[in-house]
């Protein structure tokens, strides 16, 4: 269950091809899904299911920027019962909160932090789906659809102060910026919009306090059947792989399961794991990912997955893999 997205995705990925003139239902059954009869929109659609249709969407479209395009056409209501409570939400700064908590609802390889300062406030997604081609297209619709759906529910232009992206500038940068209206960094350390104060008070017009207590009720009941539905084995690793810039330690990974640290550790026994080589392998696996998969700098990637130093990394590094990170980019590119 945890490598899941809400169904109804498909549905905006057909929409969009067509609305491009593009043969829809070639590209659906290259991706060996039965079109038109495909997922229905209130299932779940496995992620691999999910990223076999978008290679081939990327591969065959004539539009480079389809996913950018994709991100305009689907709508807040899309995302269920999360979409509903941000709908009723007072303002754009309580709507971005409700993705903090409920993301997982989406996707649960998807998290979102926000830090805030005196001058703004910064919010930072991670995509950690085990398929780059399937981070790089949510990532692209998460930037459309922010400004094009803030910009419908509060009337009044939204766009970010300035975005920056983990992977290489791509062709069709301009298009970022079309979207976006501001400058854009790519192969930076992290996934990131900045937004002004002023930006994130803007109200929405459909707003209902009432309405918004309930979808949340609704949310949380959401969540707790996902998480219910996921092996706890599952469950600490997506938490350990979106949280690695923290260093989660096992009381951190306790508070996100709300269980106590003495009943995690009496899971983990049962199931035979040890909690230190767990953390080891999952940053090895992710170290790898970024080497292999993006243009992150060493200092970067060591960043990511919670080393202070990167000489730290680059022993633990060459311990595991017998080479440097360098010269296992150079290999394995």
């Amino acid at each position: 269950m945890s490598q899941t997205a809400l169904g109804i995705y498909l549905s905006y990925v057909d929409q969009t091809l067509l609305a491009q003139g593009e043969k829809s239902e070639e590209y659906f059954l290259e991706a060996g899904l039965d079109y038109p009869n495909y997922i229905q929109p209130a299932e779940r659609v496995p992620l691999d299911v999910l990223n076999r249709l978008i290679k081939v969407v990327r591969r065959r479209a004539k539009s480079p920027h389809i996913f950018l395009l994709l991100g305009v056409n689907v709508p807040v209501m899309a995302h269920g019962n999360l979409g509903s409570a941000i709908l009723a939400s007072q303002d754009i700064d309580s709507a971005l909160l409700l993705l903090e908590r409920y993301a997982a609802i989406v996707m649960p390889a998807i998290k979102v932090s926000f830090h805030r300062t005196e001058q703004y406030t910064a919010m930072e997604y991670q995509v950690l789906t085990p398929f780059n081609d399937l981070n790089i297209a949510l990532i692209e619709a998460i930037i459309s659809t922010t400004s094009h759906n803030f910009s419908l529910l509060t009337g009044k232009s939204f766009y970010p102060q300035s975005l920056s992206v983990t992977y290489d500038e791509p062709g069709y940068s301009a298009r970022y910026r079309e979207f976006t209206q501001c400058d854009v960094t790519f192969n930076a350390p992290t996934n990131r919009f900045v937004f002004s104060h002023t930006a994130l008070n803007l109200p929405i017009t459909t707003a209902n306090q009432i309405n918004r207590e309930f979808m949340v009720q609704q949310c949380e009941s959401d969540l707790l059947s996902i998480n219910s539905q996921t092996p706890l084995s599952d469950r600490i690793r997506e938490i350990i792989s979106l949280y690695l810039d923290e260093s989660p330690s096992i009381q951190f990974v306790a508070q996100k399961l709300e269980v106590s640290e003495r009943t995690l550790r009496r899971r983990l026994n049962e199931e035979g794991i040890n909690y230190r080589e767990l953390l080891k392998q999952i940053r090895q696996n992710m170290a790898e990912h970024y080497l292999k998969n993006t243009e992150m700098r060493i200092e970067h990637i060591a960043w990511q997955l919670g080393y202070k130093e990167t000489a730290n990394f680059r022993k633990a590094f060459k311990e595991h893999s017998g080479v440097s990170p360098r010269l296992w980019r150079q290999t394995h590119r």
